[in-house]
């Protein structure tokens, strides 16, 4: 994934058509540019997958603990 984004970058460098570079890296030609400007704004960093933000766990408090030893009540 980030390997596909920096190619788009260096396909672009060396000034070929945006459709050439798009069927090469085999993605939309609309996604191109997108990919582009995250890169001039951001460099490489920007390109970088970022990570999905995660909901807070539903733990409830009001349940009842274990020994490590394991539970001998019946």
């Amino acid at each position: 994934m980030f390997c596909d984004r920096v190619q788009i970058v260096l396909l672009e460098h060396r000034g070929r058509q945006q459709q050439h570079n798009a069927a090469d890296v085999c993605i939309n030609r609309r996604s191109m540019q997108p990919r582009l400007i995250t890169y001039l704004v951001g460099g490489l960093n920007g390109l970088r997958p970022r990570k999905a933000k995660r909901h807070a766990g539903n733990i409830r408090v009001d349940w009842p603990t274990r020994s490590a030893a394991g539970s001998s009540q019946v």
